[in-house]
């Protein structure tokens, strides 16, 4: 069974209402890294995600794993370049979001950078 997502009013969202990137990027374990010595430039940024590493440009939304080199078109984007633009704040946490249902690195990190 597919897992939902909890809006701050208490409504709950199935992945269907949801574009699956960002429901992916919200609630998978991964780690955003600004400093790794692969990650070149401002916007540039390491995501690990079931232990593989995954370069991010996050302003050209490019990234190297292989979902987004074979199975996304130009206008799509992974849920490794919406998690680093969510963790960077290049996007903005949407207001249905509830923190508490959010992966615990983002929601840490989030919190920190407050």
């Amino acid at each position: 069974m597919a897992q939902s997502i909890t809006m701050s009013d208490g409504t709950e969202l199935r992945p269907s209402d949801l574009e699956d990137a960002l429901l992916r990027a919200l609630r998978e374990p991964m780690l955003v890294c600004d400093d790794h010595p692969d990650a070149w430039g401002d916007h540039q940024v390491v995501v690990y995600n079931e232990a593989r590493e995954y370069v991010v440009n996050t302003d050209v939304e490019h990234c190297t794993c292989p979902a987004m080199q074979y199975h996304y078109d130009a206008e799509e984007v992974c849920k490794h370049i919406v998690r680093a633009q969510l963790a960077t704040g290049e996007r903005e946490m949407p207001a249905w979001v509830n923190l508490e249902a959010v992966d615990d690195m983002l929601r840490r990190r989030l919190e920190v950078e407050r």
